[in-house]
């Protein structure tokens, strides 16, 4: 890492991650003159951002495509340390498409190639002026997001109570009122909570495509079809959009085409790990697990989760035959799946609610053989289907 001082005790620091060698040294002249009191800091990977104290934003100026930059910014909304640190970030393309992509990463400020004064002295202002101003603000989205991930619902509410309280930000509140009635199986408030948030504000991408994942949980395929179908009218390119379109082929039967829609998809954006776990689910069921070997990296928890996501759609449209194909290939070319017997259980209550006992008891007797000390869930139902049975 590379510290830039500026000869007196500054109250923060700004990250930079870039590839321009002169842009660290034209941000500290800039943040000196400016009279910021902040201390520009060189790094290059979003890992050396937790070493850093006092840590107020984060510059980034990546690769020329833009997807592998914006990327970055979501892997850093992803991870548990600095997940909502402001950004400035450098494009080499701004429209106003891509500032409504920055807008539902949050507290994302979007600015072109290449860096100018003009741009880069307010940006630096603003980043500056936001990351003091708004701590507590910032540090509230980040309790919130941490509960939510850790299904600490229970404290979500009250959270989001003093999130509003202090922001008025009715928009993001329905959003994630929205996710925290999906989580909760509550469909009906989570439509509601997800069209309220579509209504604060209609250019919201984030929000549609949470709508649309919402419809297809409740198994409401039409309606997620059409929400899908307007939504690509209003930007077409866009690859959580294309994504989705895969996943309605997918649950439709469509399984080429949906292979077809995910591969569009990656190429536009490679980094979206539901389109990949669709095109491996599809590559399975099309019996080609040599293809989808090769597209496995590495065992990323996410990918797992995904693919997970895409076996429990299957199971809960009484497809057990596939899905059951999707998990046993998944598990020989992901091996670290830590939550199989999960995802074993809820096909085994599919299957069960199909009055399908003879696979419950298969999925089930699955659940119970990986499952960790103490979890005694699937033991029970296997016990209560072979009481019927030998009665």
């Amino acid at each position: 890492m590379i510290g830039l001082g500026v000869g007196k005790l500054c109250m923060g620091v700004l990250a930079i991650i870039c590839d321009d060698e002169e842009l660290p040294e034209a941000a500290q002249q800039f943040a000196a003159f400016e009279d910021l009191d902040v201390r520009i800091e060189r790094v290059t990977t979003l890992d050396a951002l937790n070493d850093i104290e006092d840590l107020e934003g984060l510059i980034f100026q990546g690769p020329s495509q833009v997807w592998r930059s914006l990327d970055m910014i979501r892997r850093l909304r992803a991870g548990e340390k600095n997940s909502f640190l402001p950004v400035l970030i450098f494009l080499p393309e701004l429209t106003n498409y891509y500032r409504a992509v920055c807008f539902d990463l949050e507290y994302v400020l979007p600015c072109s190639l290449p860096p100018q004064s003009f741009d880069l002295v307010p940006s630096l202002k603003k980043i500056v002026w936001f990351s003091r101003k708004k701590k507590s603000l910032l540090e509230r989205r980040a309790h919130i997001e941490g509960a939510l991930r850790k299904r600490q619902y229970e404290t979500v509410g009250p959270m989001l109570d003093e999130f509003l309280a202090e922001e008025k930000d009715a928009f993001r509140t329905h959003l994630v009122r929205a996710r925290l009635a999906l989580e909760k199986r509550e469909l009906k408030a989570a439509v509601e909570f997800a069209m309220a948030a579509v209504k604060e504000n209609n250019r919201s991408l984030e929000a549609r495509i949470l709508l649309a994942h919402i419809y297809m949980e409740n198994n409401s395929l039409e309606k997620a079809q059409e929400v899908i179908t307007k939504s690509l009218a209003m930007a077409p390119e866009h690859p959580a959009f294309i994504s989705m379109a895969g996943r309605l082929a997918l649950l439709g039967g469509k399984i080429e085409d949906a292979a077809q829609i995910f591969a569009k998809s990656l190429k536009i954006d490679g980094g979206q790990q539901g389109a990949l776990a669709g095109l491996i689910a599809t590559d399975i069921l099309l019996d080609r697990p040599a293809d989808a070997k090769k597209r496995i990296m590495r065992d990323d928890p996410f990918l797992i989760r995904q693919l997970h996501a895409h076996v429990m759609d299957l199971a809960r449209l009484k497809r057990l035959g596939e899905a059951e194909k999707v998990m046993h290939q998944g598990i020989k070319l992901l091996p670290t799946q830590k939550e199989a017997y999960k995802v074993w259980l809820t096909m085994g209550m599919h299957a069960k609610r199909q009055h399908n006992l003879k696979k419950a008891l298969v999925y089930f007797r699955n659940s119970a053989a990986v499952a960790p000390k103490g979890f005694n869930k699937a033991q029970a139902e296997i016990a209560e289907i072979e009481t019927k049975q030998s009665a």
